[in-house]
């Protein structure tokens, strides 16, 4: 009988179950006879269920961030304050949820990634700590994004419970940090707060991106096209990643397809709406594809010749490793994806465009000038699901 694994995977998206996956995979490298239950919400259970890991029942009960993001979306305009001010109001019951669950089951670790509302549960109670936990973020910190005084009074206080999650006494075993220094802003928690570059640095173990071990395989275009039943003409991906968000970004890529169509008759193009977004609900015309939830999507970007996405933190990661052209749209108002087109700067990768300033006609023209366009990024640190994997089987191991 193997060690019993307990990994929670949170927040909103397929961003983190897809770096969970990987992280996953190499923990069996280490330990093949690994047994894994997960903790999950829908959509990341779909993806779960693809891979056929085993999902808990409990994972029902659990309200990791989707929904409430999607109800603070105003038109491609989420905040992610009003989201966790929302969030905040299921945290009990996750943490109930979570007792249940490791009180039925003895587990050798705990993996959390994004599991704040566990973080911060074991902080006020270490009794619920019954084996060794390891937790994941990839951002530290909240930012208020407007001029509301509101707004910077919940930035302060959602501030200090990061201060609380990341320098408690009793705290966690492991807290891994997904990407590198320059992801976290040089700046303070808030008015006579530490910095939080710092705070991470003297807490936190940086690991670098968490890419698929077999994206390689699909970073040779021609090969990928090949492997995946493609042709050999010109295909432009639009995906929104595991939301409803992104929608107006799929519409806006149909009003521009027209306009490409003329200057490129045998294009193709595929929208990916995820699993959250009902194919039939986009209206398109026949020649465009439209899928929902597109298992290893990265396999795909690989075949494309270009990508409009969201800016989605594993996407773009993936895209950079690929080495392949992409449009990006920043939700508005969203603090971390601005902190991912920021990233998308800092490695000199893709082309960052306004949702609100950008016309059909614009963004025809933008694709048509970047379509099959050479790129050359900056390498990124993409060792990160094996060193999450080794920082966790430590623990495994003893």
């Amino acid at each position: 009988m193997g060690k019993k694994v307990l990994f929670i995977s949170g927040c909103t998206g397929l961003g983190h179950i897809t770096r969970d996956l990987a992280i996953a995979k190499e923990l069996r490298t280490f330990s093949p006879d690994l047994e894994i239950s997960w903790l999950a919400e829908f959509p990341a259970s779909a993806v779960l269920k693809e891979f056929k890991e085993d999902i808990l029942p409990e994972s029902e009960m659990f309200n990791f961030g989707t929904v409430p993001m999607e109800v603070v979306n105003k038109g491609f305009e989420a905040n992610v304050i009003d989201m966790s001010l929302e969030w905040f109001k299921a945290w009990p019951k996750n943490v109930e949820s979570f007792q249940k669950v490791i009180e039925k089951h003895h587990y050798d670790l705990v993996i959390g990634d994004e599991a704040y509302h566990i973080h911060q549960g074991i902080i006020d109670n270490p009794g619920l700590k019954t084996a060794p936990f390891v937790a994941l973020y990839d951002f530290v910190g909240h930012e208020a994004v407007t001029a509301n005084t509101m707004e910077h009074g919940a930035e302060y206080q959602i501030n200090q419970l990061w201060m609380k999650l990341l320098t408690a006494p009793n705290n966690l075993d492991r807290i891994l940090f997904i990407g590198d220094f320059d992801d976290i802003h040089d700046i303070p928690f808030g008015f006579d707060l530490p910095n939080k570059r710092q705070i991470a640095k003297d807490h936190m173990d940086f690991i670098g991106y968490v890419v698929p071990d077999d994206i390689d395989k699909y970073s040779n275009k021609s090969t990928a096209k090949k492997l995946l039943g493609y042709g050999t003409e010109p295909l432009v991906i639009c995906s929104i990643g595991g939301t409803n968000i992104g929608v107006p970004i799929l519409n806006l890529c149909i009003k521009s397809y027209g306009m490409m169509k003329k200057e490129i008759p045998d294009l193709k193009m595929l929208l990916v709406g995820g699993p959250r977004v009902p194919p039939q609900s986009i209206e398109a015309p026949n020649d465009i594809e439209v899928v929902g939830y597109l298992p290893q999507l990265y396999r795909h970007m690989g075949a494309s010749d270009l990508n409009v996405i969201v800016c989605g933190g594993t996407t773009s990661i993936e895209l950079m490793a690929l080495n392949r052209p992409f449009i990006y749209f920043p939700i508005a108002m969203h603090f971390e994806q601005i902190y991912n087109a920021e990233r998308c700067q800092r490695y000199n990768a893709g082309i960052g465009m306004d949702y609100k300033g950008t016309t059909p006609e614009l963004l025809a023209k933008m694709m048509l000038e970047n379509i099959n366009r050479r790129v050359s990024y900056r390498p990124i640190p993409s060792d990160g699901a094996k060193r999450a994997a080794y920082a966790c089987y430590e623990f495994l191991a003893k």
